[in-house]
């Protein structure tokens, strides 16, 4: 089975990919994104906090994905 070696391209992105999302989560409860208490009875919060999963939490993990696999070999 062939190691997978983080090539320095790669790490130079996973760092600033960290800094980035690092300093994002730092002013989220400001913007509380997350109202998973009213989540049952505010159509309004039902609607934020699914997208704030998805734009907080899938779209940034498939991005980092694709990133780090068009930069492998590079």
């Amino acid at each position: 089975m062939p190691s997978m070696q983080i090539e320095p391209l790669q790490q130079v992105f996973m760092l600033f990919f960290a800094i980035f999302w690092g300093a994002i989560a730092n002013v989220q409860p400001r913007w509380k994104p997350f109202q998973f208490h009213l989540f049952f009875v505010v159509p309004q919060a039902r609607r934020r906090a699914i997208a704030a999963l998805v734009v907080l939490n899938i779209l940034p993990l498939c991005f980092f994905a694709y990133a780090m696999w068009a930069l492998h070999g590079r």
